[in-house]
This record gives structure tokens, sequence and C-alpha cells, in this order.
């Protein structure tokens, strides 16, 4: 019996684990196709412990390791990025003080808080780049 409710245990914690992936995997793919319409083409750079498995789940774009070869920028912060990479990127941060720190250079953020996904776009930087989110995106816009 102890072993039937280990296994039973053990298996709802792996199911509940690959329902997670699979949900940051589809949000990822939908930030990506609201900030850059040029799907097949577009390039994406990820220097992110909690995003670095998305090109497993998502094969739909370019990943490269070059951040200058990037349109959109996953990162856990800016403080490793060359300053290359920050001017004239679509660059969303997976940390919340990241986002508030620096604002002026960050399109979004994209992270996990009390166990459940948070997107927030920038409302300046979407004007920079002329970006337009579609009318129920409106409530993520800061």
């Amino acid at each position: 019996m102890r072993v039937l409710a280990a296994i039973l245990l053990v298996s709802t914690y792996i199911f509940a684990v690959s329902n997670a992936v699979l949900l940051k995997a589809s949000l990822f793919s939908l930030i990506v196709d609201l900030l850059d319409h040029n799907l097949s083409n577009t390039a994406v750079y990820i220097d992110s412990k909690e995003y670095r498995d998305i090109p497993k789940f998502v094969k739909k774009y370019r990943y490269t390791d070059n951040c200058l070869e990037a349109d959109i920028l996953f990162v856990d912060t800016l403080k490793h990025l060359p300053k290359e990479c920050i001017e004239d990127h679509k660059i969303f941060v997976t940390k919340y003080r990241d986002f508030i720190s620096n604002k002026d250079k960050i399109i979004g953020a994209f992270f996990w808080q009390k166990g459940r996904p948070t997107i927030i776009f920038n409302k300046n930087r979407l004007e920079d780049f002329g970006i337009e989110l579609p009318q129920k995106y409106s409530k993520y816009i800061e």
C-alpha cells in the first residue's frame, strides 16, 4: 500500500512539473509571436537558467548563442550582457527586480510569482519598437 501511495505521489509530481514546463513553453511562444511577426526567421537568444530548456519544446524559432544576432533576448539579468546587445534589442527579463531597475532598456518581463506565470510589457519600449499588442493584452502593459 505504501508503494502504491509513493508511486501515485511521484506520478502526480511528474505530471504537475510537465504541465508547468508546457505552460512556460506556450507562454514563451506567445510572447515571441506578439513581439515579432516574422516567425520563420525570428532569432531568439536565451541566457536564463529558468528558460534554457525552451528550445526543446518550442521549435519554430531560430535560437542563437550570440545576442547580437538575436531579435528577442530572454535573460535573467542585464549584468552579463554586452552593451551592444542591450541597445536596440527586444529584451525580456525573467526577474521582476530587473524589470523595475532597467525599465528604460527592457520591453518586458516573464517570471513566476507565487507559483503563477506573470507577464508584463513596457509601454514605452513597445512604442519605441513600433509594436502594438492586440487589445486583449492591454492588461499586461505597464
